[in-house]
């Protein structure tokens, strides 16, 4: 068969053969691709209300109002990828669990599920830049009109969420303190740069956690963390690398619940090793 194939796994953890060839998209498929951005919810989440989310809506000061909203917390907004959703038992709703079990904080998930649910990966990707600037939006709305402390806000994405957390802080009208980018999807972004993907450029504090030979791979952050080489995890197969994509969300739900229970060194850049003592 025609095109450029490799296996690439959806936030349910299901394997794909995908065409990593990138279609240039006719001007129609452009527009639809950016129509499909346009359903990008915004669902917040605090200790008032830890399973039943709250709409907030760019522009929209009642829905702000009307919500559990707290600017005095830190923020945490958290993006999923390609298929996912923020239904019950996704990795969105475990990463706001994680959260919520630790801090008294604003917790926001981002559902962008209408653009991610496409089967063709390579629409979607090209759907990034398009649902990061609605996040952007929701940030400076909050920022400006119901007080948000951009030096406290944590934007996190997983696979192609990775990407559109890094793009959402470029394009804030104030510094974001951090993003953290859960192995950030490798095919259609291998060859990009700042500005199309997530960078050490994007805010304050840019960290990138790498588990699968489907991510990324490259350094992209002030700190990057390859847990087991950052290829092949425990109980996983090299043959389907889903199993280590998804370690990149579970690994990153439980630093947050137990922050010392994952100890690392700088080996893998040529530094001293990690001295055990």
């Amino acid at each position: 068969m025609d095109g450029n194939y490799t296996l690439f796994a959806d936030d349910h953890g299901t394997s794909y053969m995908i065409d990593e060839s990138e279609p240039v998209p006719t001007a129609a498929e452009l527009a639809e691709i950016e129509e499909s951005a346009l359903d990008t919810f915004f669902s917040l989440f605090t200790r008032n209300n830890p399973k039943n989310g709250q709409q907030l809506i760019v522009n929209d000061k009642e829905s702000v109002n009307n919500s559990f909203w707290n600017p005095e917390r830190p923020t945490s907004f958290y993006v999923h990828g390609w298929r996912g959703n923020i239904s019950s038992g996704s990795p969105s709703t475990l990463i706001r669990d994680a959260y919520l079990s630790t801090d008294d904080c604003n917790v926001i998930l981002v559902d962008w599920q209408k653009a991610a649910s496409n089967l063709w990966y390579w629409k979607v990707a090209r759907s990034v830049p398009f649902v990061a600037k609605h996040v952007t939006k929701m940030i400076n709305f909050l920022e400006k009109e119901a007080g948000l402390d951009t030096s406290r806000l944590r934007l996190v994405g997983h696979s192609l969420g990775g990407h559109i957390v890094g793009l959402a802080a470029r394009g804030a009208d104030s510094r974001v303190a951090e993003v953290m980018a859960l192995d950030p999807a490798k095919p259609a972004f291998i060859s990009k740069g700042p500005g199309e993907r997530v960078d050490i450029t994007d805010a304050v504090k840019v960290q990138g956690i790498h588990t699968s030979s489907i991510g990324l791979g490259k350094a992209i952050g002030d700190s990057d963390f390859y847990p087991n080489g950052g290829i092949l995890q425990p109980g996983c197969s090299i043959i389907i690398p889903a199993c280590a994509h998804e370690r990149a969300w579970q690994y990153y739900a439980e630093s947050i619940k137990n922050p010392t229970g994952f100890r690392a060194g700088n080996v893998f850049m040529g530094g001293p090793k990690f001295d055990s003592k």
